[in-house]
C-alpha cells in the first residue's frame, strides 16, 4: 500500500525475494536506477521491522544509524517491513 510516501510489504518467508523497490509483486512503483546498492535512487527509511543489506557502496554510518537503507539490497528479517520514501 503507498500512501504519502510509504509503501508497506510483507517479505516472503524464505527471503529469497528483495524488498519492493527491487520487485513489484503487487504493482507497487518504487524508485530505482542501478539496483546494485550503488546509486542510492531507493534509499528509503525503515519504520517498522527489520533489514539486511547484501550491498551497500553509497550509505555512511550516521545513514545507517538513522535507519536508512537501499531497498534494491534489503532483504527483511523478519514477517513484516514497512518502509518511507522522501
Amino acid at each position: 500500500m503507498l500512501q504519502a510516501g510509504h509503501l508497506q510489504g510483507r517479505a516472503h518467508p524464505d527471503r529469497a525475494h528483495r524488498a519492493p523497490a527491487r520487485r513489484h509483486p503487487a504493482g507497487i512503483p518504487a524508485p530505482y536506477s542501478c539496483r546494485e546498492g550503488a546509486c542510492s535512487a531507493c534509499c528509503c527509511r525503515v519504520a517498522e521491522g527489520e533489514v539486511e543489506m547484501t550491498r551497500n557502496e553509497v550509505l555512511d554510518g550516521t545513514d545507517l544509524a538513522e535507519g536508512y537503507v537501499l531497498a534494491c539490497q534489503a532483504l527483511p528479517l523478519g514477517p513484516a517491513v514497512r518502509i518511507t520514501y522522501g
